[in-house]
């Protein structure tokens, strides 16, 4: 945490150097002087890991920095001419930054060569005490639950002949049951009779190829198949102690061990489990020297350590309410039958894990003893107070779950998968606990929002946004992250953390001061309007007219996140409260309030990066002196059509601006900037023009919507020689002449909606080399009948969507489409006949709403066949 905030501070200085030379040149020096003791400071870091003071302490310097940084910076753009404040306020940077140095920097060297010197006198060598614990672990059999048909895939591959050594790999996120299904395999007797060799390890994260054989060394020792070399009959220490010695001494050389693991194993047929295993390479250092005697059966949380990983799955309801029986009863028989709804209740919440049924077990009361068949609860107290408690548990697990976390091993099972990301995966994981417990997190949204916040670090050759991917991917091969949908093109629409880990990120979160929550119970605020210098992120749960109505003070926030649906539309008094309040605000996310009006006051708030919001209110010109502002999002629930008054050619860091409504530009504005915006979604066609265009060549996703007849300089969108995805919504949907040859060659994903084209002029688009994506939707093309070719083109087409169309036969030869993977028919009430013969590497034909019966059978047949040629 502590080194991510430093980073950020380091960029941010480098950037201030470079761009605000004149304005800083009173300070410049002093800032040097700070940046090169901040880069010594984060050299350091990595020494300190495990002294939350020191962590703390460091932390909090860098946001103090920070935060001087910017309030300067917000100074000097509001006072944009030469003027005395100005100057002073240079002379009072410098200054602050002085006194940050010498009076925190230097005391906390100190305190780090101290803190160094100490640990090093206390540090041991040895792992022998850790090497204990690498035995196989003792699961209770009552406690099997689930995972048979998995068992008898996994068992009958490690039973399949094969020429060398095969790995198994089984991963899942933590506390899924991947070692208690290892542990059944073990165990299996098909697997003892075939395999006279067994050794289980368990692989801790700081294990090494030595580490690894000498655990392999000890348990052959243990089973007789390994006797010490040389060893003197009249030794009073034991065998397996005169080995860890001679190992922990150096006396057996690395080649030693690998020649006697080897010379032991190829005697007999072996199975060595490794269990936990946390890199690739730790597999990789055994198996090239292993026998071909055996097989290797791997437990991970990590879906790249093996080649081809077998993810487990969630438990479903059936196995989920008998977990939870045997946690609380013991049996599946002694649950009583007015307990059994809320039971099942509480289990839809668990999502399947069996962490998080063993977390909210330990959290339940047992029922005093009743006759288990009573439909109605008894009318005791005991039973009644058992009733409630259930019921309340049911009604926020999440709560339980975070509750329990220190207590019931949630802290235990995932810490070590936390603990092994690197520091700036660190930061992306915790930051995801701001987003509701279940909700699904819109990747774009996501990404935005680790970028706007300075989660994610510059990388070679790679855009912020790529960077940012590439963290997310991280995360879900590490089997944190959840995946939602998926887009046509296999990204990732949307994640969410799993309940058992999104308690061990609020918990962790919380500890850490990552974020504050704002929760409303009864009608009360749960938190004080009053806010401490370490709450940088406030999240609020649907109460942000109440909260801002309490008039609080955070001058140090910097994100305000309010995502849930709910609460009250805010008054101005409310809004007029945000920038008085939070004046060092860089992030807004509250599309989960409404707003009457677009909150021209949030233009005071010269640090914003971020802005997402609900209102169908004219976006006003006073936004424009936001020059720092990334990304603007409104969303519109009842307007077609917003107003731009701002002047976006003015905002030199804008990026991305989204509504779902029609943009119509109030102002043509003068300015430079525009090369930087990547999306502008949704544009009116009357504001489409060429001066659009040539202002904002670098447009990666861009959208119109309106009447597309009103689209005059069509031609000017081959100008935008990177866009990659564009929507055309034709409303009112009617017949309109478009020309289909103004298309950017770089096209990748293309959707088009009510323009009424014919069938015959789809070999146009087919002519987009680059398009792999084609949704066509709301009658976007009409007639009865269509014709495919090979000489149409869509070689690189991958997915094709046609929704609510007249069409009544399709017809295409069996090499069109040589690329498409997934055909998606939806309200195509008319069609009779589709292609006959399906394109070659289609993998899923969908059918959905009205089709008809004909259409729907052949689609039946097709995905049939596809299956049993995949099984």
């Amino acid at each position: 945490m502590a080194e991510a905030v430093v980073t950020i501070l380091l960029d941010n200085l480098g950037s201030d150097v470079t761009l605000h030379v004149r304005r800083i040149s009173e300070a410049k020096d002093e800032l040097q002087r700070l940046e090169n003791d901040l880069r010594l400071l984060n050299c350091f870091l990595h020494d300190v890991g495990g002294n939350r003071d020191l962590e703390r302490q460091i932390k909090e310097l860098a946001h103090d920095i920070q935060d001087i940084r910017d309030s300067w910076l917000i100074h000097r753009a509001a006072n944009r001419h030469l003027t005395p404040n100005k100057i002073r306020g240079m002379y009072e940077l410098a200054e602050q930054i002085s006194s940050a140095r010498v009076g925190r920097i230097d005391p906390l060297f100190r305190r780090i060569e101290a803190y160094r010197d100490l640990r090093e006198l206390q540090q041991h060598p040895t792992k022998l005490n850790q090497l204990k614990k690498t035995e196989e672990p003792w699961i209770a059999p009552n406690k099997f639950v689930g995972f048979e048909k998995e068992e008898e895939t996994f068992i009958s591959i490690l039973m399949e002949e094969t020429e060398e050594v095969d790995v198994i790999s089984i991963t899942g996120m933590p506390g899924i049951g991947k070692t208690t299904l290892a542990y059944k395999i073990y165990h299996d007797k098909r697997i003892i009779d075939e395999f006279p060799t067994r050794i289980w390890v368990d692989i801790p994260l700081d294990f090494n190829s030595r580490d690894l054989n000498h655990c392999i060394l000890i348990e052959l020792m243990r089973q007789g198949m390994f006797n010490m070399p040389g060893q003197a009959s009249s030794s009073r220490a034991s065998p397996l102690d005169i080995l860890n010695e001679s190992i922990e001494s150096g006396r057996i050389s690395d080649h030693q061990l690998i020649y006697e693991v080897h010379a032991c194993l190829k005697k007999r047929r072996f199975l060595l489990v490794m269990d936990n295993v946390w890199t690739a390479d730790t597999l990789q250092s055994i198996r090239c020297f292993l026998p071909n005697a055996g097989k290797i059966l791997t437990t991970s949380r990590n879906n790249h350590v093996a080649g081809k990983p077998r993810v487990l799955r969630f438990l479903d309801e059936d196995e989920s309410w008998k977990l939870l029986q045997l946690e609380v009863f013991g049996n599946l028989v002694e649950c009583p039958e007015w307990l059994r709804p809320v039971g099942k209740r509480i289990v839809e919440n668990c999502d399947g894990s069996p962490l998080a049924i063993s977390v909210v077990a330990s959290s339940l009361m047992v029922p005093p003893s009743t006759d288990e068949a009573m439909v109605e609860p008894p009318t005791d107290t005991a039973s009644a107070l058992t009733l409630k408690w259930w019921e309340k548990v049911a009604e926020n697990v999440t709560n339980y779950i975070t509750q329990y976390c220190t207590q019931h091993n949630v802290i235990e099972r995932v810490e070590p998968s936390y603990t092994e990301l690197p520091q700036h995966l660190q930061d992306c994981f915790l930051y995801m606990g701001v987003f509701p417990q279940g909700y699904d997190i819109p990747v774009w949204t996501l990404i935005r929002l680790w970028i706007a916040e300075g989660l994610v670090q510059d990388s070679w050759g790679l855009s912020l946004e790529e960077t940012a991917e590439r963290n997310l991917y991280d995360l879900v091969s590490r089997n944190l992250v959840v995946v939602g949908e998926v887009k046509p093109d296999g990204q990732i629409k949307t994640c969410r953390l799993h309940i058992a880990i999104y308690g061990f990120c609020k918990f962790r979160a919380a500890e850490q001061e990552f974020y504050h929550e704002i929760t409303m119970s009864e009608g009360v605020l749960d938190s004080p309007a009053s806010l401490t210098p370490n709450h940088r992120r406030l999240c609020i749960d649907s109460c942000l007219s109440e909260f801002l109505s309490s008039r609080p003070r955070g001058p140090c926030i910097r994100s305000i996140l309010c995502l849930n649906n709910g609460g009250k539309d805010l008054s101005h008094e409310d809004v007029s409260t945000i920038h008085k309040s939070f004046k060092l605000l860089k992030i807004f996310e509250c599309k989960g309030a409404k707003f009457t009006r677009f909150p021209t006051m949030l233009s005071k708030l010269m640090n914003l990066r971020y802005i997402s919001l609900s209102c169908d209110d004219v976006i006003p010109k006073t936004i424009s002196s936001l020059c720092y502002l990334e990304t603007l999002v409104v969303h519109t629930k009842s307007a077609s059509m917003i107003k731009l008054e701002a002047n976006i050619w003015r905002m030199p860091k804008l990026r991305h601006l989204v509504t779902k409504a029609a943009i119509l530009l109030a102002i043509k504005g003068k300015g430079k900037t525009g090369k930087d915006l990547h999306t502008l979604t949704r544009f009116a066609p009357v504001s489409c023009t060429k001066d659009v265009f040539t202002r904002a060549p670098n447009l990666q996703r861009f959208g119109i919507r309106g009447h597309l007849a009103d689209l005059s300089d069509a031609d000017s969108l081959k100008k935008l020689e990177r866009l990659e995805n564009l929507k055309m919504v034709n409303e009112p949907a009617r017949e309109i002449q478009l020309d289909l040859c103004c298309f950017p060659p770089t096209l990748k994903w293309l959707t088009l909606s009510g323009t009424y084209l014919k069938w015959a002029s789809m070999s146009t688009l087919g002519k987009i080399d680059s398009l792999e994506i084609l949704k066509l939707k709301n009658n976007a093309f009409i007639g009865e009948s269509w014709s495919s070719t090979a000489e149409d083109g869509f070689g690189r087409l991958r997915f094709l969507l046609i929704r609510t169309t007249d069409l009544v036969s399709w017809e295409a030869s069996a090499d069109c489409f040589p690329s498409l993977k997934q055909l998606v028919l939806n309200d195509c009430e008319n069609l009779q006949q589709i292609p006959s013969t399906p394109p070659r590497n289609l993998d899923k034909l969908d059918v959905d709403g009205t089709v008809s019966e004909s259409a729907a059978e052949f689609a039946r047949k097709i995905n049939q066949a596809r299956t049993e040629s995949n099984e």
